[in-house]
């Protein structure tokens, strides 16, 4: 057999990969819920639609199909207890003195757990920190029990009765007492913390909330570059662990290069500074949610909407026409990404296949019948297919080879199209024979499309095979 040598117009056909599509999507927020973005549209874009809309929504929620670990890492150091200004907190532990730092870091604290619900997927534990640090007993029954689940908390509440045994002179009275001392061992509370983490099973979310009022001193390492290290290694990298931390009392303790910054910074958590520590029974509950932004639907890389919130629970595009927007033959990519107020982004990937027509070539003849019951068939051996449309086909140029001369090459289009052929979306045209260095001819039958050709045969020449879908 004589090989063919033909070269489109088009140039070569690259096809760049497709990630897999993901829709919906979640991912978890640094306050432990679960982001979910989902897109509503068809799978398919028929040739001659008028219009193709698209829903996209945002919403956010307990995280019910994970494992949440929250831990509370605390300094109990002796500048806790300090004096709140015009304070009305009372006294939180019970120590007998109202108004202290640790008095607003245990309201705050006691409504943050709160605030995380009463799922059984929800561990919550308890790190204490000054000269040392410790892991608290949660339980009053023999032995230590590092991590409760809100539903097993009990009356009156461990979780809440362990908060409120808490001291600025190091000092953990429930349910078995501790002493870490009046400092602030930063390299001691992110070592516990992670030894905390590494009781739970792996492959869950791990979140750390930790409240300090100062700098780093005492035994352990005061060297920002060295515990931000420390901690990716040990929680970041081995457990996964996102650190929100809290900058307490005036000075920015959050400030670009501070330490608390850069644990919250390495793990992708947030820092907040609380120049008030008064501020801590509102700024910790609403620690443990955020809320939904903004949500952004685009095709193909190119933004098309956008709405912004905040909203709590759900934010969404509803009926947004993108009709235009899908100009790919094929495959086109419809992304949704939802923002949440803590930076976490969500995207969610949906493939919209926009139908088109196939130009079939080959260098021998076929009768096949495509379906029984059907007329459709297939009229060539395809040995190469191009997407086309019935303003876009390639041009092909003939070598000027004598020993082509003669050659007979055979072309069919095909489609797919339900917005056309409702009852027989699958249409195939006639086919046509080109002799090389000589004529052109149709053959077979046409129901739907009808192809002809156009141009000259001659060796040198080009041509195109062009068509007519008749039911459009």
């Amino acid at each position: 057999m004589r090989s063919i040598a033909l070269s489109a117009g088009l140039g070569t056909l690259l096809l760049s990969p497709v990630a897999l599509a993901q829709n919906p999507n979640s991912g978890i927020t640094n306050t432990g819920q679960q982001l979910t973005v989902e897109i509503s549209c068809d799978d398919v874009l028929n040739e001659g639609a008028t219009s193709f809309t698209v829903d996209a929504c945002a919403t956010l929620g307990p995280a019910a199909d994970l494992n949440v670990n929250v831990l509370f890492v605390v300094d109990l150091s002796g500048s806790m207890g300090q004096n709140i200004p015009g304070g009305g907190l009372g006294d939180a532990n019970g120590d007998g003195i109202n108004n202290q730092r640790i008095d607003a870091a245990i309201e705050g604290l006691v409504s943050l757990a709160e605030s995380l619900g009463s799922n059984d997927n929800v561990d919550l534990g308890i790190v204490a920190f000054g000269v040392s640090a410790a892991t608290c007993d949660l339980d009053p029954a023999a032995g230590t029990q590092v991590w409760i689940s809100p539903p097993d908390l009990g009356t009156p509440n461990q979780f809440e009765t362990v908060l409120r045994s808490m001291d600025s002179n190091g000092i953990v009275g429930q349910f078995t007492p501790l002493d870490v001392g009046p400092l602030t061992n930063y390299q001691a509370a992110i070592n516990v913390a992670a030894g905390a983490f590494a009781l739970q099973a792996p492959g869950e979310v791990n979140l750390m909330f930790f409240i300090s009022d100062g700098q780093p001193n005492g035994a352990g390492s005061t060297s920002v570059n060295f515990l931000e290290n420390l901690a990716n290694n040990v929680l970041v990298n081995q457990y996964g662990v996102r650190i929100n931390t809290f900058g307490i009392g005036p000075g920015d303790l959050c400030a670009p290069g501070q330490i608390l910054d850069r644990l919250a910074e390495v793990s992708g958590g947030t820092c907040t500074n609380v120049a008030d520590p008064g501020d801590l029974t509102t700024v910790l509950p609403n620690a443990g949610s955020t809320s939904i932004e903004s949500i952004v639907v685009s095709v193909n890389g190119n933004q098309v909407l956008t709405a912004n919130g905040p909203e709590a629970l759900e934010l969404c595009l509803n009926d947004v026409e993108i009709l235009q927007e899908l100009d790919l033959l094929g495959i086109n990519v419809v992304e949704a990404t939802a923002t949440a107020a803590d930076g976490t982004q969500v995207t969610a990937t949906k493939q919209v296949t926009k139908t088109m027509c196939q130009l079939f070539v080959g260098l021998a003849a076929k009768n096949k019948l495509l379906f029984q019951n059907d007329t459709d068939k297939l009229l060539v051996q395809p040995l190469v297919t191009f997407n086309v449309t019935e303003s876009v086909v390639p041009t092909f140029q003939i070598p000027a080879v004598p020993e082509l001369a003669g050659l007979d090459v055979y072309f069919q289009v095909a489609m797919h199209n339900e917005a056309a052929f409702p009852t027989n979306a699958v249409q195939m045209s006639n086919g046509v024979r080109v002799t090389l260095g000589g004529s052109s001819e149709a053959y077979g039958n046409a129901a739907g499309i009808f192809s002809w050709f156009d141009g000259s045969a001659g060796l040198g020449d080009s041509f195109e095979v062009r068509f007519d879908v008749v039911g459009m």
